[in-house]
């Protein structure tokens, strides 16, 4: 199975607070969770998940990120960004990128993450291991469907 779109790998790859940590999120935690209460440092961990690294059909690699701890707009774990974080790609051919050191490249626009994904024919789900997603505060959360429906 093969993701062209990177929104819909977004959306494939997102989990809500409830799904994460198995109830909704505190009404009162602040954003970034800093508190000794332990349902809210369950809430800073659902902030700082980290999404697979994509693999592509053409075997290119790449770890994107949105969240907290990333350069990304909104600064949250969400199913839709504007910018997102990209680190460590496997090669830095792709004009996108001519600004990374080898590392971390911050706000690269999701018009042009699409780009790279369609020059690299696209994201392999099997390879980028979106099926076997399990978060450790949450009942494994069923992934074929969300793709399913996303894919349909």
């Amino acid at each position: 199975m093969v993701i062209n779109d990177i929104r819909e790998w977004i959306k494939a790859t997102f989990v809500s607070h409830k799904e994460f940590c198995g109830y909704d999120a505190p009404k009162n935690s602040s954003t970034f969770g800093f508190s000794y209460n332990m349902n809210e440092q369950k809430s800073m961990q659902w902030h700082y998940m980290h999404r697979p690294k994509i693999v592509c059909v053409d075997g290119f690699e790449v770890s994107i990120q949105g969240g907290v701890g990333n350069y990304s707009t909104p600064k949250d774990f969400a199913n839709e960004y504007e910018d997102m974080e990209i680190g460590f790609p496997s090669n830095f051919d792709d004009p996108e990128f001519a600004d990374n050191d080898g590392q971390v490249c911050g706000y690269i626009p999701v018009d042009d993450l699409q780009k790279v994904i369609t020059r690299h024919g696209g994201i392999d789900v099997k390879k980028s291991g979106i099926l076997e997603l399990n978060y450790s505060n949450a009942k494994k959360y069923k992934r074929e469907l969300k793709l399913e429906r996303i894919l349909k």
